[in-house]
């Protein structure tokens, strides 16, 4: 990277620059997520629409030891 860190995406503060996390169709076409909360490699998330993990825990269901279990999932992904 330039930075030397992942600096992120700019975006407009009214959003008109953002880009929707998903589904798109180009992603359900190539990395379709059968069932939301439990998406597989090669997505990064869990859940299509998420960054990394749903922060009210696996399927939205609050469980310090599953969330701890998708946590290391996830970013295990990203290497």
């Amino acid at each position: 990277p330039v930075l030397r860190f992942c600096a992120g995406r700019i975006d407009a503060e009214d959003g008109a620059e953002s880009l929707p996390l998903g589904p798109t169709a180009e992603q359900q076409e190539l990395f379709p997520c059968d069932a939301q909360g439990d998406c597989k490699e090669p997505l990064g998330t869990t859940t299509v629409g998420l960054i990394y993990v749903n922060p009210e825990g696996p399927r939205g269901r609050p469980s310090p030891t599953d969330s701890a279990a998708e946590i290391r999932n996830v970013f295990g992904r990203m290497g």
